[in-house]
């Protein structure tokens, strides 16, 4: 059956059986351009060359309705892409082959088969276990264009996989395949404006304020698809900086100097222990997670995984910070006191709140969700409208800043966890440059803000900042009745928090049900680990279509297509207006996850047409007892019932069970996943059965060792054995995006290694004093 895609891509969709493989991948690995400046001060002098100035907007198109966006589709490629896979979807999305995949090369020849030529490459740069699924790992590449980052352009892999961290382990079955790709990013070759150039160039856009004075943050220069909407490429360099008091951002074509757009440089929440409710603060010391450092009692919390540091803009009478930069964030500001309870003469109960609403958010995220931020840092002032969350921002390190709206704090539980949300996205790649992929941001954080606040209180409601009304009413955002539950009465909107209501209103739907509606209910937590794999698998750039593929994949991956759980996702999609998902014609029912040990499955049908006939097909050699049957790969009857499992070498195993039905016809033909696990831990792995294959080897210490132990040995990073280690203290860790993602004890590396989740990374070095001592680029040994 053949399917048309959007844009003029013709895909087919098409099914065969799939067939195992042992998948051995490498990584290309490139370097990125990166500058980082010493701040400096700019004064115009000249009149602005400029494409679109502050303030004006274009309208706005998601990059994925490009023609170039995943154009290898359009060109001899397809037939390599369909070869490698069972299915295409319509956004590209591929259910892979793996006999197939293997037998191109895989990862390592990724681009030959979409048909790229060598300056096209591609980077692991992060790898993430499911949220919902252990089996399952997710691999993101990221895409460069002659070494030069291409902002959104990559794919990311869903792979099943026994243990290990790497797209090169043995055992692991790559599934599906999500493509982000750019292919017209040779438009941009580039004759290159040096970054000095530029900086001066973005100072002159500022003509219109003599002596503005301009203080440039860092630049990064990459390309970027559909910056203006347009569907073109451009170089740009990527510009960070402060003028006249105010944190922006722009983006500056490195050929001509041309000011191509600018942006504000951080978020605002235009929405929101002075709450009721919410302890007696002040009060207490028990009542808050701060800390003693021997003198004193500081607004700090020590016993988490997490740190929270508050600081108290307002009553230091200064405004809150512009950027991350640390020398913004005093710790002088941080309140401290030597008597035995907090009290209004320290700081205002709005502080208080501030620091008790963070840790309370913050422990939720890590007990709950797996996500461990590592350092928070929290402004607190008096003045300031809304509550912002700054960009640089990681799960890491953190940055969020809190005011007031309509008279009221916004260190409410909900609004606090609202911008811990963006911070984690920001974590996870997802940009917040256009209405896209802002509407993205908005809606998840106010699910994260909704479902940590539930844990909290101990019961949920909808209303985003109802914990103070006044600012429930500033910031009008109901996901269970909103203004608009229909992406298309929102789709050409740019205003990020309106455009956002009808994907928050989907994770109502998703996680409450709807009879009516055919929805069951799913639970929030639930949902929000189908969020967090599907923002592993998306672009930078995403919009909703894009955000409903990937959760779509990611629900198919864990419970299969014809899934209850899928059926009420897709459902979900379309009540909100976010294309039409087909829907299964019936529902399967029953674990797909099974202990080998129990020797018992069952799997049935669920609706379709009364009275037909089905069939289920096990493909391979499996021989199984199921519906009083042995010695057969085929098996009649509404429901599969298994009694007795072959043995197998190692665990677990995969298995591609099809139905079908003789009465009713292709129409009903569908595929469901099941896996056997070993529960009890008494069977080999697929890693420890293939070592038992293999002759011992030896280590560094010349002692017995098996392969498995040297893999993982060797997805630690090592450090620069040149560097005086004897004086090193501290080190700090960048992603290849310019990210904080390590920052912490030199002999925490050295004694146990630093994993490697993030891939490439540039390493700091620092001695007790914090005198930097030199930098490393280190990638995991392979």
């Amino acid at each position: 059956m053949a399917l048309l895609l959007q844009k003029s891509h013709t895909h087919y969709i098409r099914r065969s059986q799939s067939a195992k493989e042992d998948t051995h991948t490498h990584t290309h690995t490139h370097s990125v351009l990166k500058f980082l400046f010493a701040t400096v001060l700019l004064f115009v002098l000249t009149n602005p060359s400029y494409a679109q100035k502050e303030g004006e907007t274009n309208s706005y198109r998601a990059w994925s309705t490009c023609d170039s966006y995943n154009g290898f589709f359009d060109t001899g490629a397809l037939e390599t892409m369909e070869y490698i896979s069972d299915t295409i979807y319509p956004s590209g999305r591929m259910i892979i082959r793996a006999d197939h995949w293997h037998e191109l090369g895989g990862v390592d020849s990724i681009s030959s088969m979409m048909g790229l030529n060598s300056d096209y490459s591609f980077q692991l740069v992060k790898t993430q276990k499911s949220r919902g699924d252990d089996g399952i790992s997710y691999y993101r590449y990221q895409q460069y264009y002659k070494n030069i980052l291409v902002e959104g352009g990559g794919f990311t892999i869903a792979a099943l996989a026994g243990p290990g961290t790497g797209p090169d382990n043995p055992c692991l079955e790559v599934k599906m395949l999500f493509p982000f790709v750019a292919t017209e990013a040779h438009s941009t070759d580039p004759i290159l404006l040096n970054s000095i150039s530029v900086a001066n160039t973005l100072g002159n856009y500022y003509v219109a304020q003599p002596q503005a004075s301009l203080s440039v943050l860092d630049t990064n220069l990459s390309i970027w698809p559909n910056l203006l909407n347009d569907c073109a490429y451009h170089l740009a360099w990527d510009i960070n900086y402060i003028v006249d008091g105010e944190s922006k951002r722009a983006w500056v074509d490195a050929k001509n100097g041309t000011v191509l757009n600018v942006t504000d440089g951080s978020m605002n929440l235009v929405a929101p222990m002075e709450t009721p409710g919410y302890g007696q603060l002040p009060g207490n010391t028990n009542d808050l997670d701060d800390s003693f450092d021997g003198s004193a009692t500081r607004l700090i919390s020590e016993n988490l995984d997490s740190e929270v540091r508050t600081y108290d803009f307002g009553g230091n009478m200064q405004e809150r910070p512009l950027s991350i930069n640390l020398s913004e964030w005093p710790d002088a500001f941080i309140p401290s006191t030597n008597l035995l309870q907090w009290d209004g003469t320290t700081a205002s109960p709005h502080v208080y709140q501030a620091h008790f609403a963070t840790t309370e958010c913050v422990k939720v995220f890590a007990s709950s969700l797996e996500i461990d931020f590592g350092t928070v840092r929290v402004a607190v002032d008096e003045l300031d409208d809304g509550a912002i969350a700054y960009r640089e921002s990681t799960d890491f390190s953190s940055f969020i800043a809190l005011g007031f709206t309509g008279g009221s704090t916004m260190a409410i539980f909900d609004i606090v966890a609202h911008e811990l949300g963006h911070c984690y996205m920001f974590g996870e790649s997802l940009e917040y440059t256009n209405a896209g992929n802002e509407s993205l941001h908005e809606g998840i954080a106010d699910m994260f803000g909704t479902y940590v606040e539930s844990v909290i209180q101990g019961s949920v409601d909808w209303v985003m900042g109802d914990d103070e009304p006044a600012a429930a009413t500033v910031i009008n955002r109901d996901l269970a009745n909103p203004e608009f539950n229909c992406f298309s009465d929102v789709e050409n909107l740019l205003q990020q928090h309106t455009r956002s209501t009808p994907l928050s209103h989907w994770f109502f739907l998703v996680s409450e049900g709807d009879p009516a509606l055919g929805i069951n209910s799913l639970g929030m937590e639930t949902v929000l680990g189908y969020i967090m794999d599907a923002l592993a698998a998306n672009s930078s750039l995403s919009d909703y279509s894009d955000l409903k593929d990937a959760v779509l994949g990611v629900v198919e991956l864990q419970h299969s297509l014809c899934s209850e759980e899928y059926t009420s996702i897709a459902r979900a999609w379309n009540e909100i207006c976010v294309g039409n998902t087909p829907i299964c014609p019936y529902t399967i029912t029953g674990n797909t996850i099974v202990c080998e040990e129990n020797n018992v499955m069952l799997l049935c049908i669920n609706g379709g047409i009364p009275n037909a006939t089905y069939r289920w097909y096990i493909p391979g050699d499996a021989n199984w007892t199921a519906n009083g049957e042995s010695g057969t790969n085929l098996f009649e009857g509404n429901c599969l019932y298994v009694t007795q499992f072959d043995n197998y070498p190692y665990y677990p195993q995969f298995f591609e069970i099809d139905i079908y039905s003789p009465t009713v016809g292709p129409a009903y033909n569908q595929t469901v996943t099941v896996r056997l696990i070993d529960c009890d831990g008494d069977d080999p792995t697929c890693w420890e059965y293939y070592d038992s294959l293999q002759p011992l080897m030896h280590n560094n210490e010349g002692q017995p060792e098996s392969i498995a132990e040297q893999r993982l040995d060797k997805t630690r990073l090592t450090i620069d054995q040149n560097l005086p280690q004897q004086s090193v203290h501290w080190i700090k860790g960048y992603d290849i995006m310019g990210r904080l993602v390590y920052d912490g004890l030199f002999k925490d590396i050295r004694d146990e290694g630093l994993p490697s989740r993030y891939g490439m990374l540039m390493l700091q070095y620092f001695d007790e004093n914090g005198k930097w001592l030199g930098t490393q680029k280190v990638m995991p040994n392979r």
